[in-house]
């Protein structure tokens, strides 16, 4: 079987799961589109990919916090679809390990949600 490496994976291992530890937008588009499925998943996608950048970059965000910046990033989406895709990549960075880096000032452990 071939290693797993969380910064490049091939598509057939791609099926099953992404390595834990690794953001994947394209499954975060997968979760939401099988929640909100009128959404679009070039939309979808946008979103997802936004969620992560402000997680990444700020990973002290709440569920609210995150939800305005990503409708900024993308203000023709509704208020519903933020909502649905923000809260799937906190599932799936949940659900796959995903930690973005956290700042120096804050203790180790699950504070922010």
């Amino acid at each position: 079987m071939a290693r797993l490496r969380a910064s490049r994976y091939d598509q057939a291992e791609r099926l099953y799961s992404p390595p834990l530890g690794t953001y994947d937008p394209d499954w975060v588009t997968r979760m939401a589109l099988q929640r909100r499925p009128g959404m679009g998943w070039d939309r979808a996608h946008r979103l997802a990919v936004s969620s992560w950048r402000h997680l990444w970059a700020s990973p002290q965000l709440s569920a609210v916090d995150l939800e305005a910046y990503v409708g900024l990033d993308e203000p023709g989406a509704g208020d519903a679809d933020v909502a649905c895709v923000v809260g799937c990549a906190f599932d799936f960075c949940a659900a796959f390990q995903v930690e973005p880096p956290r700042p120096p000032w804050e203790p180790p452990g699950d504070a922010r949600r």
